[in-house]
């Protein structure tokens, strides 16, 4: 899997400042279930500067046990490595590491599988599916897995959106690489997927996971545009999917 760039590192770790308590909000409803008396672990895949991490942490105290993964470490990690178990590696590397036949109840990825980008699109769907089989095998048999993403559905074709959007982000010409980036897109010259609502499913279906909860943001319109250039009927941004094995 492609790396990200220091440009995209510095923009998602403000972003996972400015977000952490908006993105555990939007879980709220799940936590508040969990038992108070039992203790739990949780990992989170690609914990960036390990906010929101942090944000579960006030929440259930010493009785969490809590691992965040990112490929890229943080300056943040180091303030708060008594707090959090942070590892800088790939969830593909998971199996290879300490936290091997660990299983967890609580399973974090937000705002993430859109990155697990490949060197052509093949490769970039059979990262996405891995992740999640990988994902699916360390899930406590009562545990969720929990996704907040984005859906970019396609207008003729379900995945003609996901499509051009990689193959522009994914295009390592620097001109073109520029051009794409004054489109407010911080990926270009590196890569990012979008997958559309039908092709998430699909993937935590083949995964041995059933969706137990769905909350979907509103709908919305690019421009006319755009609209035509990626193909897209619509998109919604920060859909939340909780999935528990089947």
């Amino acid at each position: 899997m492609r790396n990200i760039n220091e440009s995209q590192q510095g923009v998602y770790e403000y972003g996972d400042k400015v977000a952490a308590r908006e993105i555990f909000s939007r879980y709220a409803f799940l936590l508040q279930q969990i038992p108070v008396s039992k203790d739990i672990s949780i990992l989170d895949i690609g914990c960036s500067a390990g906010n929101f991490d942090l944000e579960l942490k006030n929440f259930f105290g010493n009785r969490a046990h809590i691992y965040g993964i990112d490929s890229v470490s943080s300056d943040n990690w180091l303030a708060h490595k008594n707090e959090i178990n942070f590892y800088q590696m790939s969830i593909t590397d998971i199996e290879n590491s300490d936290l091997k036949g660990k299983k967890f109840d609580l399973i974090f990825i937000n705002r993430v599988v859109h990155h697990l980008v490949g060197d052509n699109y093949v490769q970039t769907q059979k990262n996405i599916e891995e992740t999640f089989r990988i994902i699916s095998s360390i899930l406590s048999p009562q545990g969720y897995f929990c996704i907040l993403d984005h859906f970019y559905n396609g207008l003729f074709w379900d995945n003609s959106t996901s499509y051009i959007i990689y193959s522009l982000t994914a295009s390592k010409n620097k001109f073109l690489a520029k051009f794409i980036k004054r489109f407010g897109a911080e990926s270009a010259g590196v890569g990012v997927c979008f997958l559309s609502r039908k092709k998430w499913l699909a993937n935590i279906n083949n995964s041995n996971m059933n969706l137990v909860f769905e909350k979907n943001s509103p709908e919305r319109q690019l421009s006319l545009f755009k609209k035509i250039l990626l193909l897209n009927k619509n998109f919604s941004l920060d859909n939340v999917l909780i999935c528990q094995k089947k």
